[in-house]
């Protein structure tokens, strides 16, 4: 089994819910991604990337469901703008 680059999960997760574009439970964002990945996996990622600000989450039942926060052109921007205020020119 090879290894994923940091962050590479976290990415394909939102890639997922981007192309979902609705509010998505742990078994469909596994489903849009054709992984093999355990629902305990991905349900993980998603409380992460919730703890990061880059997906909402909302009770749906016994469960949640979880949109992007951000549309991907708009984390893009927020990515660009904090790597020119970091530099010193």
């Amino acid at each position: 089994m090879t290894r994923r680059a940091d962050g590479e999960l976290e990415t394909d997760v939102l890639r997922a819910l981007w192309s979902l574009d609705r509010p998505a439970s742990p078994s469909d964002v596994i489903d849009e991604m054709d992984t093999d990945l355990a629902y305990t996996s991905i349900a993980t990622i998603l409380g992460r990337l919730c703890d990061k600000g880059l997906v909402v989450r909302r009770r749906a039942g016994r469960a949640y469901e979880y949109a992007a926060a951000s549309s991907e052109a708009e984390l893009t921007v927020r990515r660009l703008r904090t790597v020119l205020d970091a530099a010193s020119d």
